[in-house]
């Protein structure tokens, strides 16, 4: 699978090319997808610029894939579960099986394996444990910590077992920010 700036694309060994899925041909929410994973389940997540989208394959005889439902993930202002933005740079699932969601307006957290899907959110607070910025390009899994790439304002990384205790999530800002180290923001 490859996510693009047209759909996405999967490559079928038997014929040796890729067939392309897009808005015209399939129910993908936009065309700019930005991220892609797959669950413990076989579902593909695909992060685009307008929500997330979770698809359900299905293969025919000849391993041909279709798509067989495509759930839709949009924020809602008046669901507090629902996801913080449409716009989705980053999606991965950690050892749990919990998927981790970046997007343009902070960080997302969630069960695939409910049958409804409820979205923990977190963001830049004045708290010093919380993201260095809401605008995360890119999570990085790393043995027992997840890396959070923002777009500004430094680099955070977070324990996720630390999200089934009570305690919460404590991010720990690696690499502070240039006007913290400056004066000067750049």
């Amino acid at each position: 699978w490859v996510a693009t700036r047209g759909g996405i694309a999967y490559y079928q060994h038997k014929t040796q090319r890729f067939v392309q899925f897009h808005t015209a041909n399939s129910s993908l929410s936009n065309n700019d997808v930005y991220a892609i994973s797959m669950d413990s389940r076989k579902r593909l997540w695909l992060g685009t610029l307008n929500g997330l989208n979770c698809i359900t394959l299905k293969w025919n005889n000849n391993n041909e894939v279709k798509f067989e439902a495509n759930k839709i993930y949009l924020p809602d202002s008046s669901d507090k579960n629902a996801i913080s933005n449409n716009n989705i740079y980053s999606i991965i699932f950690d050892k749990n099986g919990y998927g981790w969601i970046g997007t343009a307006e902070g960080l997302n957290r969630f069960d695939p394996q409910q049958s409804i899907i409820k979205f923990e959110k977190y963001f830049n607070t004045s708290d010093s444990h919380s993201l260095s910025n809401n605008f995360i390009w890119k999570l990085i899994p790393d043995k027992d910590k997840i890396w959070v790439v923002s777009v500004a304002d430094g680099l955070d990384y977070f324990y996720p077992d630390s999200a089934l205790h009570n305690s919460g999530i404590k991010f720990n800002r690696f690499l502070p920010s240039l006007k913290s180290r400056t004066g000067i923001n750049l």
